[in-house]
């Protein structure tokens, strides 16, 4: 089975672990000296080998869960930034949580801020200066995703300029198509999409196929998605009724049938739900503590003022 991209690759999942376990021994041997002393550091004390070893340790699990996005071909700046400071909050998170379980273990909380902190630096400026390299790299023809068209040009033509951007390592060998091309699509028509699996066979270099499903050719179409299956080809269908939306659809199933959505509410989400609470709560707390005093003070003069009496009315019982 070979591998289609960098990113499949399990040597260059190796290597980022590893590097990303240097980069977090380096950070807080930076801030253990900081909070102690350099000397100290350059020791290597007991509770400074107990503190790295556990920091490397729970790069695993982070590396699970929030996988890097750096080396993908549809990454932009702020998809870097966001997963870097998710990949260290989780980081941290593993790491107060193993420490906390560790008996005479105790770590101060700025010294975790500040290893947090150069963590956080350098593996965001490492994983943008690896990307941007090999952005560059792919802008001239190396590491690249081959691509193939299948059906009606006008629906492909958003996702043909989109993957024509030479900077995002896509070459777009063709589109299988009866109709005729657009003017702004400079592409070789390979002929009809009978000829996908025989053109695939031919062209193992193939690793992304983007179709528009034809009613006309149902048979065909899971044959494709089959041999792209089969072969790792990454398959992606195009719905024709895509070029009437322009919002961001939500897919979500009713029995085994699948629906696409226009709005997702985010209540529906038990976090944001929570969130929601807690907001409330807080805004609520900081209005009894602050304004209502006042507004209280203020309503309570205008009726003294205009009625004689308590302020607050209180029924007499019989």
């Amino acid at each position: 089975m070979k591998i289609k991209n960098l990113e499949e690759s399990g040597i260059v999942k190796s290597a980022i672990i590893c590097n990303d376990i240097i980069l977090l021994m380096a950070s807080y041997w930076l801030a253990f000296a900081l909070t102690h002393s350099f000397a100290l550091a350059f020791s290597f004390p007991y509770a400074l080998k107990t503190e790295l070893l556990i920091g490397a340790l729970t790069i695993f699990p982070t590396f699970y869960i929030a996988p890097p996005v750096f080396l993908k071909h549809m990454v932009y700046g702020n998809d870097i930034l966001g997963r870097s400071v998710y990949t260290v909050c989780l980081q941290t998170l593993f790491m107060i949580a193993a420490i906390s379980l560790i008996r005479r273990m105790n770590v101060a909380g700025e010294e975790l801020l500040i290893g947090a902190s150069f963590f956080f630096c350098l593996l965001y400026a490492g994983r943008t200066i690896v990307h941007n390299i090999l952005k560059h790299s792919r802008s001239k023809g190396h590491n690249l995703r081959y691509v193939v068209l299948v059906g009606h040009p006008w629906n492909l033509e958003d996702i043909y300029h989109t993957l024509n951007d030479h900077s995002l390592g896509f070459k777009i060998l063709g589109i299988f198509t009866r109709k005729e091309l657009p003017e702004d699509m400079h592409l070789k028509n390979l002929g009809d999409r009978r000829m996908v699996i025989s053109y695939l066979r031919q062209h193992q270099e193939v690793t992304d196929l983007y179709m528009v499903p034809d009613t006309d050719y149902t048979a065909e179409t899971d044959e494709i998605f089959r041999y792209c299956e089969d072969h790792m080809i990454r398959f992606y269908a195009l719905p024709v009724f895509m070029e009437f939306l322009t919002k961001r659809m939500e897919l979500s199933h009713l029995g085994s049938t699948m629906l696409l959505s226009v709005r997702n509410e985010p209540l529906q989400d038990p976090v944001n739900r929570g969130v929601k609470r807690l907001f409330d709560i807080f805004t609520s707390g900081v209005f009894l503590f602050t304004v209502f005093p006042i507004v209280y003070l203020i309503a309570g003069l205008i009726i003294k003022i205009q009625s004689p009496g308590p302020i607050l009315f209180k029924q007499k019982l019989n």
